[in-house]
């Protein structure tokens, strides 16, 4: 059975229910599809009961929406059906099957990860992941912890080992102190982060915080026993059993590229509509581009407008929201230039450090003068699993590669629900 929809909505994080709950108010009929088991997303990750504040308000207008929602739900097909759109999706163990008059697409980020010696040891893992696992109820007791590599979340992710029980060591971020001081005008434009950064603050006192320092090599045996730091003049070893480390966030974008969306491993091009260069297929949030949760929930009640036909950026709200984005927008730009990745970070890898943990394939067997078609064919890297969702950016960043085709599957999928059921 295919259900008919008006709109469908890839995404519940910020950006998807905002577009959501904007179209279903718009009197269409709306379907969310998420891969995570509650609304949120990863900026929004909870768990049962534990609803963060500042998403209270809009996850209870979802709630009151007519609006159907999907969780666990994965994407691995879409069709162009003359004029509507086919989505398949794996449900568990369930095949499902949707037609849509419009798409909005609202995939969110994924952590960039950056190789150095050590970084595949059980103990590393993105500064993200560990605040992902630390919202599910991971305890740390008393363990040392170092939080690195760049940007804002290292912070609360500092904050979030606290609460667990860790003993914060230092954050190191990678960005000199002349650029992170860039953070003061941007603060003063918006009390309200201003107001956070100073909780954040309050709740790290006493914590290390080192700007233009960042791992250079992490070891141990059987699990991370130690951390290498260096300022590109001075070292520093520091005995640790968890590193958190993160270097930004990349657009989840692999499903607007094959749908012949037009754009860039950076993000989507979308008009002042939110739509993408395919007619009848919207984009909003980090998809286009990273620029946090206020682009987010803005870009995503412009694309749920639209797709429903009512968008108007004349009206009172279309002006609010068009004055919201650009806003936020501005705010991103200032933090991509802040916190803009140093080249010393490309020097990391030695020939034996893995690139692509899904088909271990090391840094010494990637010819520098090869795209990502011959890397891929000469060693198999971004064919494993994850489909280049980790080591693509990572061969972005070190070689200049541009981002290969994506086909079907999108995602991971039981053989057997690859065989149609339906026409």
């Amino acid at each position: 059975m295919v259900e008919h929809v008006d709109v469908a909505v890839v995404g519940g994080g910020p950006a998807g229910i905002s577009a959501a709950v904007a179209s279903a108010a718009a009197g269409k009929r709306v379907c969310l599809l998420d891969e995570g088991s509650r609304p949120g997303g990863q900026i929004w990750r909870h768990r049962l009961g534990q609803v963060p504040d500042e998403a209270q308000s809009l996850l209870t207008k979802l709630d009151a929406a007519a609006v159907k929602v999907l969780f666990r739900a994965s994407v691995f097909d879409v069709e162009d059906r003359q004029g509507s759109w086919r989505l398949t999706l794996s449900q568990g163990e369930r095949r499902v099957a949707i037609t849509a008059e419009k798409l909005v697409l609202a995939c969110g980020a994924r952590e960039r990860f950056l190789p150095f010696p050590g970084w595949t040891l059980p103990g590393v893992m993105g500064a993200g992941g560990g605040q992902a696992f630390l919202k599910e109820g991971l305890e740390l007791h008393g363990e040392r912890v170092l939080v690195a590599g760049t940007g804002p979340l290292l912070l609360p992710v500092a904050a979030s080992v606290g609460k667990a029980g860790g003993r914060v060591l230092a954050i190191l971020e990678q960005t000199p102190w002349r650029r992170v001081l860039g953070m003061l005008p941007v603060l003063l434009a918006h009390p309200s982060k201003a107001l956070q950064a100073a909780q954040l603050g309050r709740s790290l006192f006493g914590v290390p915080y080192r700007p233009g320092w960042w791992v250079q090599e992490a070891y141990g045996k059987d699990f991370l026993e130690a951390v290498r730091l260096t300022d590109g003049q001075r070292e520093e070893v520091l005995e640790c059993r968890w590193l958190f480390c993160g270097f930004g966030l990349v657009p989840n974008g692999e499903l607007g590229v094959a749908l012949g969306c037009a754009g860039t491993h950076a993000g989507l091009q979308v008009n002042k509509a939110q739509e993408s260069s395919v007619n009848g297929i919207f984009a909003a949030g980090e998809l286009c581009g990273v620029a946090g949760v206020d682009a987010a929930l803005a870009e995503g009640a412009i694309a749920g407008l639209a797709a429903a036909g009512v968008w108007d950026a004349a009206s009172v709200e279309g002006h609010r929201l068009v004055k919201a984005r650009a806003r936020a927008r501005s705010t991103g730009r200032q933090l991509e230039r802040i916190f803009a990745l140093r080249p010393e970070l490309r020097g990391l890898p030695r020939p034996e450090t893995i690139i692509c943990r899904c088909e271990d394939v090391p840094y010494g067997a990637i010819d520098p003068s090869w795209g990502s078609r011959e890397t891929k064919l000469c060693t198999r890297a971004g064919m494993g699993p994850c489909q280049g969702r980790v080591c693509g950016p990572i061969l972005i960043y070190q070689f200049g590669h541009t981002p290969d085709t994506v086909r079907i599957p999108y995602k991971t999928t039981p053989v057997g629900q690859l065989i149609a059921e339906e026409p």
